[in-house]
């Protein structure tokens, strides 16, 4: 089961150091894309999306959760909010990096 990022710029590049699959996206329908063809995609198991990336296509996520069981989302504060600190603390923990 493999991880799949899909961030914003400000953030991405924390996750490809960590090695993680990521998609860059500026705008609603590269988002809205790139979540369609991840979800189809039977090798991902995790997608990670930033809050401001999560916020374009909140509808389509809602609808992915309530039918189906798989890829899994997180979503996971932008840079600039107070419990970012945590959540790089709470994947950390999921992935095993510093562990």
């Amino acid at each position: 089961m493999n991880f799949f990022c899909i961030l914003d710029k400000e953030i991405s590049l924390g996750f490809e150091l960590l090695g993680l699959e990521v998609a860059t996206v500026l705008n609603k329908e590269e988002a809205l894309s790139i979540f369609e063809s991840v979800i189809l995609n039977k090798d991902i198991g995790i997608i990670i999306i930033s809050q401001k990336i999560a916020s374009l296509i909140k509808d389509r996520i809602d609808e992915h959760i309530l039918s189906q069981k798989l890829p899994f989302i997180v979503e996971i504060p932008d840079r600039d909010s107070s419990s970012a600190k945590k959540a790089v603390e709470f994947l950390k923990g999921i992935i095993g990096f510093g562990a």
